[in-house]
């Protein structure tokens, strides 16, 4: 395995040689000409689904450990005087960071498998609904004399997580009993956002109601409470504010409440993303079926503030691993 992993590196590292180590260095940089079709094959190798050959291009092009990203900033340190040369490292830095990202994810995906599961129904019996956190390859709290130990809520998780690995890109945030793969039932929905019942059973009752256009809810001893509407298209929609659990930054955006959809909130990555989320994971797949679209998605927790209530919630979503548009229906002209 080794050898192989040599050879391919070898094999590779050829096709680097527009970095001259002097303009790696920042050293007459600017006599350097970019070379488009060099930055496109190593953007290609990057993007690679092939974990080695990835691998091979970050390994390649280190320089006594110094992170490929910064010596791509050092070579290009104010931009090229081809736009399209500029496109491609602007694209070559975000695929840095998200292999960064992968490899955070993989590390702490083996953490789980290794220092959680075995202990999964030990936990469970004993500390249902506590807190756990993997950051950094490491599962927090550490475990004391022997026994586990466990957060009161996902805000002392988060704190300690920061406290302990602040840079972190990437986070497991685990309440106990809600981790692992799961199988959600979407039913019809065809749209790429829903809202569902585990998301309405924080309500006494809820009403469809088509001549006002309105969606409303209840708690108990309460009147409802308008917080969506019809669509022009059909269907009724909500419209919550959302954001990292800790996070003061937000973003609006429309999901299909769909009373045959078994989870909380189903979103499209590019929202996740934009959100920040993968610092807020959940480890485990959800395998979504539905009638008319389904697929794998990854769970993250998300605050969630609908316009109409008082208090926020912070909820598990799933998130398509397919990319998708965020749906942004119309109003429908109430019935008279």
């Amino acid at each position: 395995m080794r050898m192989h992993f040599l050879a391919l590196s070898l094999a590779v590292a050829g096709h680097f040689a527009f970095m001259p180590a002097a303009a790696l260095e920042g050293e007459g940089a600017s006599e350097a000409k970019p070379d488009r079709a060099a930055l496109e094959k190593l953007l290609s190798e990057l993007s690679s689904a092939d974990f080695a050959i990835r691998q091979t291009a970050v390994d390649s092009l280190s320089k006594e450990g110094e992170p490929l990203r910064e010596l791509i900033r050092k070579k290009y340190p104010k931009g090229s005087e081809d736009p399209e040369v500029d496109a491609l490292v602007r694209k070559l830095l975000a695929r840095l960071d998200r292999e960064a990202l992968d490899r955070e994810r993989l590390a702490n995906r083996a953490v789980f498998e290794k220092d959680f599961m075995p202990k999964q129904k030990a936990y469970r019996e004993a500390q249902s609904g506590k807190w756990l956190a993997i950051a950094s390859g490491k599962l927090l709290p550490e475990p004391k004399d022997g026994a586990n130990t466990v957060f009161v809520d996902l805000k002392e998780a988060d704190a300690e997580a920061m406290r302990l690995f602040p840079a972190a890109l990437h986070r497991f945030f685990i309440k106990i009993g809600v981790e692992g793969d799961i199988e959600l039932q979407l039913g019809g929905a065809s749209v790429s956002q829903s809202c569902g019942v585990d998301f309405l059973g924080h309500f006494s009752g809820y009403q469809f109601n088509s001549a006002s256009g309105e969606f409303s809810v209840k708690k108990k001893g309460e009147e409802l409470k308008k917080i969506g509407f019809a669509a022009a298209t059909g269907g009724f929609y909500i419209r919550p504010s959302l954001s990292a659990p800790a996070s003061d930054r937000k973003k609006s955006s429309a999901f299909i409440v769909s009373t045959g959809f078994a989870g909380s909130f189903l979103m499209v990555p590019n929202l996740a993303r934009e959100l920040g989320l993968e610092r807020w994971e959940i480890p485990g797949k959800a395998d979504v079926k539905g009638i008319n679209q389904s697929g794998p998605c990854t769970r993250a927790w998300v605050r969630v503030e609908v316009p109409g209530l008082e208090e926020s919630f912070v909820e598990p979503a799933a998130i398509w691993e397919k990319e998708a548009e965020e749906p942004n229906p119309e109003p429908a002209v109430p019935k008279k």
